[in-house]
């Protein structure tokens, strides 16, 4: 593969020296198959597919290099099992029907500590959030069981991947403040909280200060995309508008407030006392503002 002659935003944390090795371990695990690799702004593209690093790329940085291509292979392959559990989902006819019920539903991390909750099908989506397949009908949501996926002969891998791909995307209304924007999804729909899953289709590519999220509730997720100092007021908006909607209801999730970038959520410490807010942000976050001139 060509030479990476700059570190991209979803590998910041590493010097570029170091960078360039880990691409070329990479591109050799690529060139075993015969497929090159093209760089782009998340990842990579090879084989007619894009892959997101920043996970793959977190993990490396912290292992010795000789593990390097023990951790890619592994990754790349966990991604091709599930690509072929479903592929084989998709050509079972009898689960047909099965298939375009199932549906992902965001849940605080609580949700498994009920006895329905530990049977289910879940992934973890940020810092006390899951998603929780859901089999969706005319009697409303059940959540899709250990039996449920014993009896169809299929992977959870599968079921969760498929469940994924039946979301559409929905269209975000932006609001204005004095200095920044924030961008809302929310209805009636218990399910657009699961847009969460998809954020970089909301936001494309990252911010250079990544995004300020909330998930209150099962029907509304709000961001601010964070590029200059406006961010601060928005921060201060979101933090209230995500406690008066927990608040509110009905579904809620949790009233915290995230910072996702690079593809991975982070959970921003605050503590809301009246209308006194006490923020302490770490310091991966208070970097990426300094790097835009925002002091906090």
């Amino acid at each position: 593969m060509a030479e990476a002659t700059a570190v991209p935003a979803w590998g910041s944390s590493w010097d570029e020296p170091l960078f360039r090795e880990f691409m070329e371990v990479l591109g050799a695990h690529f060139a075993r198959k015969g497929q090159g690799v093209a760089a782009t702004e998340r990842g990579i593209r090879a084989g007619g597919a894009e892959f997101p690093l920043a996970t793959l790329a977190d993990l490396c940085r912290y292992m010795p290099k000789a593990q390097w291509p023990r951790a890619i292979a592994g990754h790349f392959k966990r991604i091709e099992d599930t690509a072929a559990d479903v592929a084989a989902l998709e050509a079972r006819k009898d689960l047909a029907g099965i298939r375009a019920q199932l549906r992902v539903r965001i849940y605080p991390e609580r949700f498994q500590e009920t006895e329905e909750g530990k049977r289910g099908v879940m992934v973890p989506v940020a810092p006390g959030i899951v998603g929780v397949v859901e089999l969706t009908g005319k009697g409303g949501g059940e959540v899709v069981s250990a039996d449920h996926i014993a009896n169809w002969g299929v992977s959870p891998s599968a079921v969760f991947e498929a469940a994924r791909r039946n979301h559409p995307r929905r269209s975000a209304r932006r609001e204005t403040g004095p200095e920044f924007e924030v961008s809302i999804l929310m209805g009636d729909d218990e399910h657009v909280a699961t847009e969460v899953l998809f954020l970089d289709h909301y936001i494309g590519a990252d911010p250079p200060a990544g995004t300020l999220v909330v998930v209150p509730t099962q029907s509304a997720m709000v961001w601010h995309e964070v590029r200059d100092g406006g961010a601060i007021q928005a921060l201060q908006t979101l933090i209230v508008v995500a406690h008066q909607l927990f608040e509110r209801g009905p579904g809620a999730i949790l009233p915290m407030l995230y910072w996702w970038r690079r593809g991975k959520f982070f959970m921003l410490p605050l503590e809301v006392q009246g209308e006194n807010i006490r923020f302490s942000p770490p310091v991966e976050f208070v970097a990426a503002m300094e790097a835009i001139g925002v002091k906090l």
